[in-house]
């Protein structure tokens, strides 16, 4: 069985251990789904013969960014690293990539994963805020 990465909860604390491990075990299952099945090039496959969105023409190509933008995303968000040889290879060949081309969503998906990538870990995570609830705003005060 592969090593659990570490994965942060800072939404939800789950207290349950077998629900923990069963979550942690499909996070762990999924990651490796997606690594399977990344391509030589660094790129991910379409699945399928899916149509680019609702109401869209034609297939989705194997040379979309924004599919393989999708699989980074999951990933970074699942705990692995950006330093992982999949992550890695998989940044190198969307640097290559136009964007905008199929005039959908790929710049912004895009910017979720260098936002992934390079992001610090968000404060609220830190182990001495769990259990504190947040302070209420203070109300504006009138000036003179």
């Amino acid at each position: 069985m592969p090593t659990p990465l570490p994965i942060e909860r800072a939404e939800v604390e789950i207290t349950d251990p077998k629900l923990k491990a069963a979550i942690d075990d499909a996070i762990l299952r999924g990651v490796a789904w997606l690594k399977a099945r990344q391509l030589s090039t660094g790129a991910w496959p379409a699945l399928g013969d899916l149509t680019p969105y609702p109401g869209g023409s034609g297939k989705i190509h194997d040379d979309q960014p924004e599919l393989s933008a999708l699989a980074l995303l999951a990933l970074l968000k699942c705990g692995v690293p950006p330093t992982d040889p999949c992550v890695a290879k998989g940044f190198s060949w969307i640097q290559k990539q136009e964007f905008g081309v199929t005039g959908g969503y790929g710049p912004a998906i895009v910017l979720l994963v260098i936002d992934a990538k390079y992001a610090p870990k968000e404060s609220i995570a830190n182990k001495k805020n769990q259990g504190r609830k947040p302070s209420k705003p203070k109300p504006p005060q009138a000036s003179p």
